[in-house]
């Protein structure tokens, strides 16, 4: 059944390549959500007579093996990298010290700029959004005959954003992350790039990519 019907049943399982990698905070709330609908819809898409492949960690890591080498492997066979940049994405984010354990989250974010900045990623298209916002609510400055509706998010940049998070290097995810491109082959271009890379210096490398400022956009 599963061959036959393949066409009309959600992606499963770990591929070889992948045309978009999700990288996002598990929050229970809506970066989870945004994850899920990017997985469904971008899979729905057929680009040069092939489905679209995309990379979600829900459907596609599978049990028994190490998830860990299965992302970064994942991440480094991927054409774009999507990193859901949120403020609840950041707020574990805010507490980390050197000392602290390995932030996935962090860790994945350390290597996609690694391996745009060496060649390996064809682009990074982050998509930011700082607190969410009561749509039914109008702000004081905003008339009722306004054009536009205000956004559902405020912006990424507002109070407690990545331009206040800690000038650390985590050991952990430096650790992590060096033996991960040394798994996968891209030590020669990677390695020497992690010198320096802070938490903040990480976070802020992503958002100067072009991307989607959710709090720009309207319901």
């Amino acid at each position: 059944l599963q061959t036959r019907f393949e066409g009309w049943l959600p992606p499963r399982g770990l591929r070889s390549s992948y045309d978009v990698f999700l990288s996002y905070r598990w929050t229970g709330g809506l970066d989870d959500e945004i994850a899920e609908g990017l997985f469904f819809r971008l899979s729905e898409e057929v680009v040069d007579g092939r489905a679209v492949q995309v990379f979600w960690d829900r459907q596609r890591l599978e049990h028994g093996r190490n998830f860990q080498a299965d992302f970064a492997g994942a991440l480094a066979a991927s054409r774009v990298v999507v990193p859901l940049v949120s403020q609840r994405a950041l707020t574990r984010m805010h507490r980390l010290k050197a000392e602290s354990g390995c932030d996935n989250l962090l860790l994945e974010w350390t290597l996609s700029v690694v391996l745009q900045q060496g060649g390996v990623l064809s682009a990074l298209l982050p998509i930011m959004f700082g607190a969410e916002l009561d749509p039914q609510a109008t702000p004081k400055d905003i008339s009722a005959d306004t054009a536009s509706p205000p956004a559902c998010v405020a912006s990424l940049f507002a109070a407690g954003g990545p331009g206040s998070l800690p000038e650390v290097m985590v050991a952990a995810v430096h650790h992590e992350a060096s033996a991960a491109l040394h798994s996968l082959g891209h030590a020669a271009q990677g390695v020497s790039r992690l010198e320096g890379l802070s938490v903040k210096g990480t976070v802020g490398a992503l958002t100067k990519y072009l991307g989607v400022a959710a709090w720009q956009l309207s319901l």
